[in-house]
């Protein structure tokens, strides 16, 4: 479902967009059962875009971590 979700978001806002980093943190959350390389990598992913959107200092890019 997320997966969906996320495909939906990506194709309507893009890649760099808060949406789509949620959309991947919550991935990540869901996918706590499965090796550490597919969580490590989604939440990469969440990071990066909300990094690029509002800066490496801001709190919610804290949160992220």
């Amino acid at each position: 479902m997320y997966q969906r979700a996320l495909r939906v978001r990506e194709q309507i806002h893009g890649y760099f967009h808060e949406d789509v980093a949620q959309c991947y943190l919550a991935l990540a959350r869901l996918q706590k059962d499965q090796p550490a390389e597919v969580v490590l990598d989604l939440l990469a992913k969440a990071v990066d875009i909300t990094e690029t959107l509002v800066g490496f200092n801001h709190p919610e890019t804290g949160e992220m971590y």
